[in-house]
């Protein structure tokens, strides 16, 4: 038989129809079949059974529309379910590693922009106005404020956080290139961050054990200590190439801090070199890359 309703106009309303008890079979069969093929939207049926004057029963249906924005159920799903998969492989490395950002803040980023871009195409759907690339403009711009405020300049002068930073922020991109429903891009950007921060940090601390300079943060009791600490430093025979002095605020103790780059010779262990350094009586403390252990 042929459906007496015109389904691709039923949307985004509630629609009340009266059937005859034969053809109620045949009624969910064919609403039930053209969800099972139609990808855009789905149509929800209440039946409700009701007697006429004539002593007939009538079926009474309720037909409630769904509206997906132009993807399927599934395919909402399939997004913010790979979202949270690929935003928690990435935030769980960065949380084992004891960083600020880490599990439920990258799972949030990047699932929220994945939302944003759905929201982007259910807006030109239903609405047939907007631009979506406007919101995801504004996705990575938000981004990129929150995770400025993660980004710590310690008392060494050292900036930490910047590469969980970034992280977050390509976290970002990737939700939105889920949105967009652009999987395979998705996935492999989400596959080269986690190399990212996994093989290539032991690469690079390959790389760093092998150079023949290293960078030292060093704090002195007071400023006249300078001149001798450096006496210190020629007379264990490492080379000064580079030289930062901060002083302290005036206000506090007359710290001093040194930023020094030091050419070592290639065969001396790292602990050797620190602890022959520390042996400075007014040094009262010092702060090397954990990478060259």
């Amino acid at each position: 038989m042929t459906f007496p309703l015109d389904l691709h106009k039923m949307k985004l309303g509630v629609t009340t129809c009266y059937f005859n008890q034969d053809v109620c079979f045949d009624v969910v069969r064919c609403v039930n079949m053209y969800n099972k093929f139609d990808l855009n939207y789905t149509i929800v049926y209440i039946i409700q059974e009701r007697s006429t004057h004539n002593g007939e029963v009538e079926v009474m249906f309720h037909f409630l529309t769904i509206d997906y924005g132009g993807v399927s159920f599934g395919a909402i799903l399939l997004r913010l379910g790979l979202a949270v998969l690929i935003g928690g492989a990435l935030g769980l490395e960065r949380k084992f590693r004891d960083r600020a950002l880490g599990l439920r803040s990258y799972i949030l980023v990047c699932a929220g922009s994945t939302m944003i871009s759905l929201l982007g195409r259910f807006v030109i759907e239903t609405y047939q106005t907007g631009d979506p690339n406007r919101l995801n403009a504004q996705v990575i711009s938000a981004i990129a404020l929150l995770g400025a405020g993660s980004v710590i300049i310690t008392r060494e002068k050292r900036i930490e956080g910047l590469t969980t930073v970034i992280g977050l922020w390509t976290a970002g991109t990737i939700g939105i290139a889920l949105g967009e429903g652009y999987y395979v891009g998705a996935l492999l950007t989400g596959l080269l961050v986690f190399i990212t921060f996994t093989v290539l940090e032991r690469f690079e601390s390959a790389i760093l054990k092998r150079r023949t300079y290293v960078y030292f943060y060093f704090e002195l009791a007071s400023p006249r200590d300078v001149l001798p600490f450096f006496d210190h430093v020629d007379s264990l025979g490492y080379e000064i190439q580079t030289k930062t002095l901060h002083r302290s605020d005036p206000s506090d103790t007359p710290t001093v801090g040194l930023n020094l780059r030091l050419r070592r010779p290639p065969d001396e262990d790292m602990n050797d070199m620190v602890n022959r350094l520390a042996k400075f009586p007014e040094l009262l403390y010092l702060v090397v890359d954990s990478k060259l252990f």
